[in-house]
């Protein structure tokens, strides 16, 4: 519940900040596709919760794509 506390204060502050609930436990494709749907910009970055994103991925990313780019996919490195 703490948790849902600051989640809505992060939100009240910057309204780039969405929070999204679901009332039951739908696994990760409904938890994806809720997140997916709640999305208003042009670009999406999927990331599950123990994922790191290198600081420098989306500035790599964003060198490269063009509007002729309809998605882009990176791989991953394990450590």
């Amino acid at each position: 519940m703490r948790r849902h506390r600051r989640l809505r204060a992060a939100a009240a502050r910057d309204p780039r900040i969405r929070v999204v609930e679901r009332p039951t436990n739908g696994g990760i494709v409904a938890a994806s596709q809720d997140g997916l749907d709640a999305c208003r910009g042009e670009m999406v970055a999927l990331l599950d919760h123990d994922d790191l994103l290198h600081p420098e991925a989306l500035a790599e990313l964003d060198a490269v794509i063009t509007p002729e780019v309809d998605y882009a996919y990176t791989d991953q490195d394990l450590i």
